[in-house]
């Protein structure tokens, strides 16, 4: 317990309260791990959606909203395709620069919380509302690709 009060030593006091009050081998600590975006999302008639084609770090909420939004947009590109590979082709073109530019910015969230915020108490310069992430709609943006 005290190598966790060290490390959590100038944080809030409901933070070491918590610690004190909890026994060591119920304190777990676990690591957040990155990768680059895949160069494809499609392989021939299958397509990577959710976690398995963009995993992202828990700092923007953004992990099960692209989920649900990869289904939106896939169920419009169907609506407006008439071939499996046309379909999935199009899909890609449309959510896989979103998804890239969200997973960038999820890793980039991360140092924002951790760095920026923790240093100067002050929220971060660029925030998801900022960045237009929570305006996004996918049953309603352009679909250029099918036109």
């Amino acid at each position: 317990m005290t190598d966790w009060l060290a490390k959590y030593q100038g944080w809030h006091r409901d933070v070491t309260t918590a610690i004190t009050a909890t026994d060591d081998v119920s304190i777990i600590a676990w690591g957040l791990f990155t990768c680059d975006p895949l160069p494809t999302i499609v392989e021939g008639r299958v397509a990577l959606m959710e976690d398995y084609a963009h995993p992202v770090l828990p700092f923007m909420g953004q992990g099960p909203a692209m989920a649900i939004k990869d289904g939106v947009m896939l169920d419009r590109v169907f609506a407006g395709v008439t071939t499996v590979a046309g379909a999935l082709g199009v899909f890609e073109a449309i959510r896989k620069p979103r998804t890239d530019f969200i997973q960038h910015q999820s890793t980039l969230g991360a140092d924002r919380l951790e760095f920026e915020v923790a240093q100067t108490g002050l929220p971060p310069a660029e925030t998801e509302d900022s960045l237009g992430i929570f305006h996004y709609n996918p049953a309603t943006s352009p679909m250029k690709e099918i036109a």
